[in-house]
């Protein structure tokens, strides 16, 4: 299922078991990847030149490469963020 605005994620989460990959994402190859659910059981919607996709947790699923590849690098960047998050608190702390 593809759609294209962000008012549309929200609106539309569901039918996430049964995405539709454009022929271009095919060429990257699929993957075989599990999310895990961190307390929610809503897919994680992924946008890739302008169309969005539903992707499953807690269920293993195959999906191009290409949109695996975009789901790590947004955990990668989310660990970075948090631990820049922590290292600024600590430093708060220790000036005071």
């Amino acid at each position: 299922m593809a759609i294209s605005t962000t008012d549309s994620i929200k609106e539309k989460p569901a039918k996430a078991s049964e995405p539709k990959w454009s022929k271009e994402w095919l060429e990257t190859g699929l993957v075989t990847t599990y999310i895990e659910s961190n307390g929610s059981d809503d897919p994680i919607p992924v946008c890739l030149n302008g169309e969005t996709v539903f992707i499953p947790v807690s269920k293993e699923v195959e999906i191009p490469r290409c949109i695996a590849d975009i789901i790590r690098q947004s955990h990668r960047m989310m660990e970075e963020s948090r631990k820049a998050s922590k290292e600024y608190e600590d430093g708060k702390k220790k000036l005071n």
